[in-house]
């Protein structure tokens, strides 16, 4: 990401609440759930996660710890009949197969009169587990299987400003990963090494969202047996948080967040995730008066330092001209007194133009009284 001056946030237009009220982003978090719920983009969906295999809680284990970023899993067969081909060289995640016998065994039957009779019948045991190896989607090729996500392109000023924020409130290391550790993941909280990782190839809108997604699994979610048990339900609750935080502060996900949230609610509505809305809803209010401290602090920083540019030039402050240099700053990129007045001779928007227009016979004004008070020779 680009090193920009730090005046280039703009902080005038976030909302700097000390009281948040979640309760009408949840609302519009249930109603876009809804909405794409009743979809034919969900349907199809649907019919293709109905085909996957329902592993069991061991099983789960072994593919999250072999392969932490596996979101669909299946079979050499599985996805040969999907039109996906495993490729060349990957390595297959090992499961557990159960090896089953046929025996007959005496079981009691109801007959229509009441009466119980016992009878023989042929019943399939268990009596073994093998290994055997299955596939995660990005280890295949070929036709692209029905979706419901779709990732945040482009950079904004409230996606800049957040990624800032979360930079700086979060006590745990956030790193670029630059060797692939993600795969194809957006990000990953690592709490075995206590650190947050973000891939590289991502828009700043989306790296916005997925730094606060991550930032509350590390609130909520640090065991990782209980995350790979209750993983649909504990990744439900980070994305509807980051969600939260995100509209709050004018980044609108929810071209991603809506279909990741229900990518993991398959099989059930979102309303048996009450319990989880509400945890979303407490911590996204945390988080959200952790960044209005933040960027109150960083606002103060910002103008005290326009403050004593100001007083180290002879000029006298006023919140007024403060206010209107910081705003040079946000909307030029500018960083100095300096920069403003090369402004004078540059292109610049009619907006700014007149905004630039005050602060310079401001300052103007300043020096020819300046010039006045001065004892003549």
């Amino acid at each position: 990401m680009e090193k920009t001056n730090e005046f280039n946030i703009e902080l005038g237009k976030l909302k700097l609440d000390k009281n948040v009220n979640t309760y009408a982003l949840v609302e519009s978090l249930k109603q876009g759930i809804g909405d794409l719920m009743n979809s034919q983009t969900y349907k199809k969906y649907l019919d293709f996660c109905s085909k996957l295999y329902n592993y069991s809680n061991n099983n789960k284990l072994l593919i999250f710890f072999q392969n932490p970023d596996a979101s669909y899993v299946g079979s050499f067969t599985f996805w040969k009949a999907n039109k996906r081909y495993v490729n060349r060289g990957e390595k297959g995640i090992m499961i557990l197969a159960p090896v089953t016998k046929k025996e007959m065994e005496i079981v009691s039957e109801k007959r229509p009169d009441g009466t119980i009779k016992e009878v023989e019948q042929e019943v399939l045991k268990i009596v073994s587990f093998k290994p055997t190896y299955v596939f995660d989607i990005s280890q295949t090729s070929g036709e692209p299987i029905p979706t419901i996500l779709k990732k945040l392109s482009g950079k904004s000023n409230e996606s800049e400003l957040l990624i800032d924020g979360i930079k700086n409130i979060c006590k745990l290391p956030i790193i670029e990963d630059n060797q692939n550790r993600l795969g194809n993941a957006n990000g990953a909280f690592d709490p075995k090494n206590n650190e947050i990782l973000y891939s590289p190839k991502i828009s700043s809108n989306q790296l916005a969202k997925t730094l606060i997604h991550e930032y509350t699994h590390s609130k909520l979610h640090d065991k990782i047996d209980d995350y790979v048990i209750n993983r649909d339900r504990y990744e439900i609750e980070a994305e509807s948080a980051a969600y939260m935080v995100c509209k709050h502060f004018g980044l609108d996900t929810s071209d991603y967040s809506f279909g990741y949230i229900t990518s993991w609610a398959t099989g059930k509505e979102i309303k048996d995730y009450e319990d989880s809305l509400k945890l979303s809803s407490d911590v996204s209010k945390q988080i959200i008066n952790e960044l209005n401290g933040y960027f109150e602090h960083l606002l103060v920083k910002q103008k005290q330092h326009i403050k004593a540019e100001l007083n180290k030039n002879h000029f006298k402050d006023n919140e007024k001209l403060i206010d209107n240099i910081h705003k040079l700053y946000i909307t030029t990129n500018s960083s100095s007194l300096k920069d403003i007045k090369e402004l004078c001779t540059k292109d610049i928007p009619e907006e700014t133009r007149s905004l630039l227009s005050s602060v310079t016979d401001e300052l103007k004004k300043q020096e020819v009284k300046l010039m006045s008070q001065q004892p003549s020779r």
